[in-house]
C-alpha cells in the first residue's frame, strides 16, 4: 500500500520541481513553444527518473557488494558507483532543445 503512495507523491515532486521552471520561463517570456518543451520535460522526466534511479539503486548495490567481495578494496564500487549515480535524472527543456548535454550514466 505504501509503494504506490511513493510513486504518487514521487511523480508529484517532479511534476512541481518541472512547474517552478515553466513558471520561470514564462515570466521571461511565454510561448507555445516553451509550453510545448516544459510539457515534453515533464512527460519525458516521469518516464526517464523511475528508470535512472532503479539503475542508480541497482549501482550502489552492486558497488556495496563488490566492496565487501574485494575485501575493502575502496576503488572497486567506485567505478560502479560513480557512473550508475551520476548522470541525467532530469529531462529538462534545455535538454530536448540540445542546448545542454543528455547524460544517461554519468562520469
Amino acid at each position: 500500500m505504501k509503494r504506490p503512495r511513493f510513486i504518487v507523491l514521487f511523480i508529484a515532486t517532479l511534476l512541481l520541481a518541472q512547474g517552478a521552471g515553466i513558471a520561470q520561463a514564462a515570466s521571461s517570456e511565454s510561448t507555445a513553444g516553451d509550453l510545448g518543451y516544459g510539457f515534453l520535460s515533464v512527460l519525458t522526466t516521469v518516464g526517464w527518473a523511475p528508470i535512472k534511479v532503479t539503475y542508480a539503486v541497482l549501482g550502489l548495490t552492486v558497488g556495496g557488494l563488490g566492496y565487501v567481495l574485494s575485501g575493502g578494496n575502496e576503488a572497486v564500487p567506485k567505478y560502479v558507483i560513480n557512473p550508475a549515480c551520476k548522470g541525467t535524472y532530469v529531462i529538462t527543456p534545455k535538454i530536448l532543445k540540445g542546448e545542454e548535454h543528455f547524460e544517461p550514466v554519468g562520469k
